[in-house]
């Protein structure tokens, strides 16, 4: 297990008991929404889409802007699905997954986090979570292979080789023409996910792209990992409220939004982006 591995199992040991409050539960729905959404079937290799800077889900508005059922992407419609979740967490991303799939794996390193997965598919036997690192482990369990689709949520700016883990997810998890989708933080959007820490506490908690990537570093990376008809779905902004620890204002910002939550803590509007990337395994590697 890598330095950042380790940083990243003892951060999220702790982080396991409050994670799941509002602010995540409204940032993975956005997450899922557009994994499901992004249509990757007709896009082009080395497509970018970009959402207009207009667009921002707001955690205000959440009820109604994921209101009724998701018009789902082509690839989703496809209910007999086999789907992983790396590095799952406590599952929130995929309890937004798990109805459009026949079955959902979901695995982390920490486990904590997959303690706290379990409980919320209590009594789904479709639905499991291991612990294991697939990355650095020599053997992997046979049901740890040929998904149809892997999704990786906000952990590769985890990771320090985002290439390598690219890769190990490529040809571990996926069958001949399975797809993968990551969805991180978005380098040149507004604001950023980890802008009130700086580089050293960023490094402690096991973050090691504390700013995330650019669309042409994902097309890059995924094609380094021999994917094909390589895409980006990026400038999905979202506004949410946090804690003053995890908020500083952006350049030219100056005022502040908030909101009192119902413990009286103030919390602060917090404005970034993140992307949706996806490739696809070819038929034969």
């Amino acid at each position: 297990m890598d330095s950042f591995a380790t940083k990243n199992t003892e951060f999220f040991a702790k982080e396991a008991l409050v994670y799941d409050d509002p602010a995540k539960c409204f940032l993975t729905k956005v997450i899922a929404d557009n994994i499901l959404k992004f249509d990757v079937l007709n896009q082009k290799d080395g497509d970018v889409v970009s959402n207009d800077d207009s667009v921002v889900y707001t955690s205000e508005d959440v009820d109604i802007q994921f209101s009724g059922e998701i018009d789902v992407s082509p690839l989703w419609k496809n209910k007999d699905l086999r789907v992983m979740d790396f590095a799952c967490g406590t599952g929130l991303v995929s309890r937004n997954i798990v109805p459009h799939c026949k079955s959902l794996l979901g695995i982390d390193i920490s486990p904590q986090m997959v303690e706290f997965f379990k409980t919320k598919f209590t009594g789904n036997p479709n639905v499991q979570a291991k612990v294991i690192d697939i990355l650095t482990s020599d053997q992997v369990p046979e049901d740890v292979h040929d998904f149809d689709i892997t999704v990786c949520s906000l952990a590769f700016h985890h990771m320090e080789d985002p290439a390598s883990v690219a890769s190990t997810l490529s040809s571990r998890t996926l069958k001949p023409l399975g797809w993968l989708f990551v969805a991180d933080i978005d380098s040149e959007g507004a604001g950023g996910f980890h802008d009130a820490q700086t580089d050293e506490d960023a490094v402690k908690s096991g973050v090691a792209h504390k700013n995330g990537f650019s669309a042409s570093f994902m097309i890059s990376t995924l094609k380094r990992a021999g994917l094909q008809n390589v895409c980006v779905h990026r400038n999905i902004s979202l506004e949410m409220y946090v804690p003053k620890k995890r908020y500083c204002r952006v350049p030219g910002q100056t005022e502040d939004k908030t909101k009192i939550a119902p413990n009286g803590e103030t919390l602060y509007a917090k404005t970034f982006s993140i992307f949706v990337a996806a490739g696809q395994k070819p038929a034969s590697s």
